[in-house]
């Protein structure tokens, strides 16, 4: 599976600027890459910015993540995760700090923080823990996009202004009419850009037509169950009983073996964690 772009969308992506990965991420990902990486390091290139800091050691200790203890450190943060989990959280806690700010994001960085969350807990209720970390980051990822076209399209705002009457996936599909591109095809190249890995990328592109893949064979077992879990999420926190949901509800159960009766009841106790 590959990103298709057309001729239109490339000249126009030339005018959009998509916020290049922090300082801080670069530099822990390049110490992590290395056959020995130094965890003081790392532990102190996260450190060295307060904010990004301070916003991981609140996802260590949200409920997706909560430990016996609470971890008071980012040394002790690293030591507890290890590399493997503690890079792909600074990825995510740096995207929201690249981020220019817009006065009708200020509840979607909130909502966008609580999907992730929620898709990481029903990785953990389903047994798939090995999963957490990607489905927290394709929770926050998935929408990316639509604070790039905020501000980088005047008339994008107003469109967005009508999401709660269109839903998602006609919001998608005006979007390509009126800007030609979308927040998903946005989100997708910021993804790539950041070195997400690919697995996140092409499910982030291909959401709005999740329902195709569970039967074509074009997803992976793995990457159907990441997608299984943000559309999850998504129905979770936005509360949503529209066309997206209706599109996937059957499918997923499938997928994951579950009936409508476990399903919902997988929401409810997705639904109370986050609440607790």
């Amino acid at each position: 599976m590959t990103i298709s772009i057309t001729k239109q969308e490339q000249t126009l992506l030339q005018t959009i600027s998509i916020p290049p990965r922090p300082a801080v991420l670069l530099a822990v990902t390049e110490e992590a890459s290395k056959p020995e990486p130094n965890v003081a390091m790392i532990a102190q290139a996260i450190s060295a910015d307060v904010g990004i800091a301070a916003a991981v050691l609140q996802v260590v200790n949200s409920a997706a993540f909560r430990r016996a203890r609470e971890v008071q450190s980012i040394n002790q943060a690293v030591m507890m995760l290890g590399l493997k989990r503690i890079v792909p959280l600074v990825n995510v806690v740096a995207l929201r700090s690249a981020m220019s700010s817009h006065a009708l994001l200020d509840n979607f960085w909130d909502q966008a923080t609580e999907i992730a969350q929620a898709s990481a807990v029903v990785a953990k209720l389903l047994g798939n823990d090995d999963l957490l970390d990607n489905a927290y980051m394709l929770g926050l990822f998935h929408l990316s996009g639509v604070p790039v076209m905020m501000l980088g399209f005047p008339d994008y705002p107003a469109l967005y202004q009508k999401l709660g009457t269109l839903g998602w996936s006609q919001l998608t599909e005006l979007e390509y009419q009126a800007f030609g591109t979308s927040h998903t095809t946005i989100g997708a190249l910021l993804s790539q850009q950041w070195m997400l890995p690919k697995i996140l990328i092409d499910i982030i592109y291909y959401q709005q037509d999740a329902a195709s893949f569970y039967q074509s064979g074009e997803m992976s077992a793995t990457a159907l169950d990441l997608l299984s879990m943000l559309k999850i999420a998504r129905h979770v926190v936005m509360k949503n009983t529209d066309l997206e949901w209706a599109q996937v509800q059957d499918q997923i159960c499938e997928h994951l073996g579950l009936d409508d009766i476990k399903l919902e009841e997988l929401c409810d106790q997705v639904d109370q964690i986050l609440a607790s």
